[in-house]
């Protein structure tokens, strides 16, 4: 009996540490996902409509997305994809990328993407960089998303493309 309590007692401290994002580090390139089971804070949404030819409507959007359960500390760029009619054959985009700007200092790219695509079959998706590590707030970098040319193609043959590169909000880390 005293067993089985020592182990359970191991158990609820490291799912305690787990969730408190403590018990392994997550080095820069890391993504802690799923999205969706991963309580996410999304910050500095700008939105572009875009247009295909046979005007079909679509939705493309760039954010921010900081990982709660890292304490704030890790953010990705973060692009979605949405459309009113159809589905979503393809999403793509030439890069994603975060640009960091240090209080004092120069901005700079981060873990740049090169031609991320996703195939849903949907009328929502999106693309994402990599998790990077911005520190514990209250930092005060400036960070933005950027993502160079993000399409959509229906699965009707369609095709929607925002010509040169979307940002998102800039927003604190």
């Amino acid at each position: 009996m005293k067993r089985s309590k020592r182990y359970g007692w191991i158990l609820a401290l490291l799912s305690l540490l787990t969730v408190l994002g403590l018990a392994l580090p997550v080095s820069a390139g890391a993504q802690p996902k799923p999205r969706g089971a991963v309580p996410n804070l999304i910050v500095g949404t700008w939105c572009y409509n875009v247009h295909s030819r046979g005007n079909w409507h679509g939705t493309i959007c760039a954010m921010v997305n900081y990982n709660d359960l890292r304490l704030d500390s890790y953010a990705e760029g973060l692009i979605t994809f949405k459309v009113k009619s159809g589905a979503i054959s393809r999403a793509y985009a030439a890069n994603i990328y975060l640009q960091r700007c240090p209080q004092g200092g120069p901005c700079y790219n981060t873990d740049t993407r090169r031609n991320p695509s996703i195939k849903p079959n949907s009328k929502s998706t999106s693309l994402a960089d990599s998790f990077i590590y911005v520190g514990l707030p209250p930092l005060q970098d400036v960070i933005t998303s950027f993502s160079k040319n993000p399409c959509i193609h229906w699965t009707n043959g369609q095709l929607a493309c925002y010509k040169g590169t979307i940002h998102s909000g800039s927003a604190s880390g």
